[in-house]
């Protein structure tokens, strides 16, 4: 019997200055993801938000993964200027 493997997953979290928002992002990649792969994620509107993954490191873009699901936390109360940084995590 073939044991199946869980796909990994991918947050990011961006904050987008237009809504006051910090955007949090979960991506399933896919099986064959390794720790070499790259990916880039392209930012916008959150419903064009994408994950453009190369699995092989040769330049091409070999899969397009969109989220799984996002979420809006809306930054009230946390200081006159903060600070933002992007966050990945895997």
């Amino acid at each position: 019997m073939r044991q199946l493997t869980e796909r990994p997953q991918l947050s990011i979290e961006f904050y987008d200055e237009s809504s006051d928002e910090v955007v949090v992002a979960h991506f399933r990649l896919s099986a064959d993801w390794q720790p070499e792969s790259i990916g880039s994620v392209v930012l916008g509107d959150a419903s064009a938000l994408q994950l453009q993954v190369d699995l092989d490191d040769d330049g091409v873009i070999d899969e397009i993964v969109t989220p799984e699901s996002v979420n809006f936390v809306p930054i009230d109360g946390i200081g006159k200027n903060p600070v933002y940084v992007p966050i990945v995590r895997r």
